[in-house]
């Protein structure tokens, strides 16, 4: 569902001139759906648009491209989300493209909190922006440059409710992963901006003063400019000091955030930093990809860990039931039926490793410790010697040791690998030998020539 577009304007100023560029921002509502919930929420994605889509004019003379250029141009802007920053075009582009984006959104959030409130102070009441990372750290100056330049606040008021509405979640512990932008970006595309992150630095430096007066190399350190050849404006740290709360997604790792990556800035706002742990949602990786496994857990201990993964401890106690056990590897087998009938189909050419690799195959034992299988995680891909080993081990396992037959090694072929194509043939074929064995997946190979 697209709702009316929201024009954001983007002013470009370079040494010779200064050029306005306009897109349009047109919001696409994906619905969110809580399992068991009764509410339905939405994350609002953007489009980027020119407001010319069509110039007849250059399209009647012949340019049949130029005609579109400028459509084509802004919607290259968000086809792909976090484009590859590995060369400087692409750096740039991601640079538009976060302004755009945290522009448009913020834009629509003001909308909507000015059509029921009047007064401002409530802004971070009714509204919580958590940035997700630095990639949105330009909602810091951009939610003040609203509050300043649009609401016409003073800046003391403006930085308040700036700091109270924003909250920072940090994903990256390597320094040199935390995002920086050249401040020669800022200059040309968003001249505004960059006074407003100066006027920031200036004020925060003045306060890590009266605290560190004589700490020049901490000062250095937690400043929201990288001095150098370069200029750079650190993300990171304008997310930190234009933020309520800043968060890690583990135990850990707010440790060491708070102890490594932004220390100086973790003694100065020690109430700021906090831990949120984020874990992967039982309701997707079981419940919905692996039904089969997710039946398998509801008819031993019921339908209550859906909602309560604390409950999956009431499976403790039936760790040694032969029919949940059975029933498990039923569901695991099953669920590999259904990767091999999915896999079959495509043409797919899986790589069988050599000797070596086969020789640094992982050990497990089993529950009773009786016997161990060798068996590596590829058996059911990687040819006939693990194969072999796995039904040979899987069928002798249970004898004495003096009864157990000798296990003869297959011979494998001196080349560094062998390409087999996947299909549908019964069993898996050694390269090397004319023989075949049982593959312990249902997964089947067959040689390709």
């Amino acid at each position: 569902m697209s709702l009316s577009p929201r024009c954001i304007t983007v002013t470009a100023t370079t040494s010779c001139r200064t050029r306005t560029s306009k897109l349009i921002g047109i919001p696409y509502d994906r619905p969110v759906v809580g399992y068991g919930g009764k509410t339905i929420n939405t994350l609002r994605l953007w489009a980027a648009a020119a407001p010319d889509f069509f110039d007849f004019k250059e399209f009647s003379q012949g340019d049949f491209v130029g005609a579109v250029a400028e459509t084509l141009t802004a919607e290259s802007l968000t086809r792909v989300l976090y484009p590859d920053d590995s060369t400087t075009m692409g750096k740039g582009l991601r640079f538009v493209q976060e302004h755009f984006l945290v522009a448009c959104s913020l834009a629509d959030l003001v909308r909507r909190f000015r059509c029921s409130n009047a007064d401002w102070s409530a802004l971070p009441e009714k509204a919580a922006i958590q940035l997700n990372d630095t990639h949105p750290s330009m909602a810091v100056p951009e939610l003040m440059r609203i509050l300043l330049d649009d609401a016409r606040l003073g800046w003391d008021q403006a930085w308040d409710l700036t700091q109270r509405t924003l909250a920072y979640t940090n994903h990256t512990l390597l320094p040199e992963a935390l995002e920086k932008w050249p401040v020669a970006w800022f200059e040309m595309l968003l001249p505004r901006h960059l006074e407003i992150i100066y006027e920031i630095n200036r004020r925060f430096l003045d306060s890590v003063r009266e605290k560190y007066p004589s700490d020049d190399g901490k000062l250095a350190r937690m400043s929201l400019m990288e001095e150098g050849a370069n200029k750079q404006v650190r993300m990171a740290n304008l997310a930190i000091v234009g933020s309520h709360s800043t968060n890690g997604v583990a135990a850990i790792h707010s440790q060491l955030l708070r102890t490594t990556t932004v220390k100086d800035l973790a003694d100065f706002f020690p109430e700021r930093f906090n831990n949120k742990t984020h874990g992967v949602t039982p309701r997707r990786w079981l419940l919905l990809a692996n039904p089969a496994l997710a039946q398998t857990i509801t008819d031993a201990i019921g339908d209550a860990w859906i909602t309560d993964l604390a409950q999956l401890s009431k499976l403790k106690p039936l760790a040694d039931d032969r029919s949940l056990r059975g029933a498990f590897c039923r569901a695991k087998r099953h669920a590999k039926a259904r990767f091999a009938d999915w896999l079959k189909p495509r043409p797919a050419r899986l790589s069988i490793p050599t000797r070596s690799s086969i020789a640094r195959s992982s050990a497990f034992t089993n529950t009773n410790g009786s016997s161990s299988m060798r068996c590596a995680s590829w058996c059911c891909t990687t040819g006939c010697a693990r194969t072999r080993a796995w039904s040979w081990r899987r069928e002798h396992s249970s004898l004495p040791a003096r009864r157990r037959p000798r296990t003869i090694s297959p011979r494998l072929s001196s080349n560094s690998s062998t390409t087999w194509p996947v299909s549908s043939t019964p069993t898996a074929h050694c390269a090397a030998e004319s023989r075949s064995f049982s593959c312990p997946s249902t997964a089947r190979l067959s040689p390709s020539g």
